[in-house]
């Protein structure tokens, strides 16, 4: 798998095609938010004891369906609407006062690998987009979706760069 993925890097370099979605996101992060402050619930120690907590929650199957229905008439995916949630959320809760984007890390599958490699590979392949989410107050939630519908596709067409080259490229 390594050879692989390192014999198609070498062959888009030569193509061009990985110095074009490097430039495209360097411009793209180049002026995002350092940090999104949340409130905390209580105060942390000062030394993290590793426990941790796990809340439980569902989403009925009408509301799914209305969503789904929804992002279909604006033409996204059942995902755009729900990352456009989540981004909403956060941003209501954060304490940046008027700050109304953030970056969200998508995990996406690892696709093109060979089906005689896929084969002999076992594991989690997975990169990571960070998907930069801008939702201003006067944003309707259609227009929420819409928006997070074409950064992730955008994030996704130049998704080649692995995901330490493009922090690299950005932080010099």
């Amino acid at each position: 798998f390594i050879l692989q993925e390192r014999q198609q890097a070498q062959a888009r370099k030569a193509r061009g095609d990985f110095l074009n979605s490097l430039v495209w996101w360097k411009q793209h992060l180049e002026n995002i938010p350092q940090e999104l402050t949340l409130p905390l619930d209580r105060e942390r120690p000062s030394m993290a004891s590793g426990k941790a907590g796990f809340l439980p929650f569902s989403i009925s199957n009408e509301k799914i369906r209305k969503l789904e229905s929804l992002c279909s008439a604006e033409g996204s995916e059942l995902l755009s609407g729900l990352i456009a949630i989540w981004a909403s959320i956060l941003l209501r809760r954060s304490t940046l006062g008027g700050e109304r984007e953030l970056i969200l890390g998508y995990a996406r599958h690892r696709r093109g690998l060979h089906s005689s490699i896929q084969k002999e590979v076992i594991g989690c392949f997975k990169t990571v987009l960070p998907l930069v989410i801008s939702q201003p107050n006067e944003l309707s939630f259609r227009a929420a979706v819409n928006s997070t519908q074409s950064e992730l596709v955008a994030c996704i067409t130049h998704s080649d760069v692995p995901i330490h080259e493009t922090v690299q490229a950005v932080c010099n």
